[in-house]
């Protein structure tokens, strides 16, 4: 019977004789033997593929004793990055515009939202360097897994702003602007905070932001 729904002609072996296909069993209506081959021999289609961005030499990875966790997966929300949102409007944006200039700020931050929430890889990089700012500000071990964080975050950032810069367009010079300074900074402010490292390591880094700012 599996044989006759399927419209398959099938064989059988041993005692008995196949089942009478004029029999009173009801037959499924058959599709045209070119959309069955066709929807047999179509690909599935295959998922896109990623830029893969090497992360900064010396960076680790996330540790079963890290304090904070990172994203299980690029798509992935926790709380974590809802800390690292609140504090880059906090902390990160007065350290621009100024703790006096509350006005100028808050326009600051607005301009910031308003692109980032249009542009992926601007929103990853202000995570980004909120996350390093507090990894230089937190005591050890937060400091250290906020520093693997704001590697991890930065990496995709920046791959997902490599892959941006193949259809651009006016829907994208706002959150451009904003990265490449955002993410200029950030380089200058990792650079400036090395501590107890060689001084060509040092002009090393600062030849990398150079390179990017």
């Amino acid at each position: 019977m599996n044989c006759i729904q399927a419209d398959r002609d099938c064989s059988y072996t041993g005692h008995g004789t196949a089942p009478d296909p004029s029999s009173s069993v009801p037959q499924p209506e058959t599709e045209p033997s070119s959309e069955r081959s066709s929807a047999s021999t179509t690909p599935s289609a295959a998922p896109p593929t990623s830029v893969h961005i090497p992360a900064a030499p010396g960076s680790g990875m996330y540790s079963a004793h890290d304090n904070v966790s990172g994203p299980r997966n690029d798509d992935a929300v926790n709380v974590t990055h809802l800390r690292l949102f609140h504090h880059f409007g906090e902390f990160i944006v007065p350290l621009f515009a100024g703790s006096k200039d509350t006005d100028l700020g808050r326009e600051y931050l607005r301009n910031y939202h308003k692109a980032a929430f249009s542009s992926e890889y601007l929103m990853h990089e202000i995570l980004a360097f909120s996350a390093s700012h507090l990894a230089r500000t937190e005591s050890h071990p937060a400091a250290k897994s906020y520093a693997h964080l704001a590697t991890s975050l930065q990496t995709k950032a920046i791959s997902l702003f490599n892959v941006s810069t193949q259809n651009p367009g006016l829907n994208t010079i706002v959150g451009t602007f904003h990265f490449s300074s955002l993410l200029g900074t950030h380089l200058l402010s990792d650079t400036i905070s090395l501590r107890d490292i060689s001084l060509d390591d040092y002009l090393n880094h600062f030849d990398r932001y150079l390179k990017v700012g």
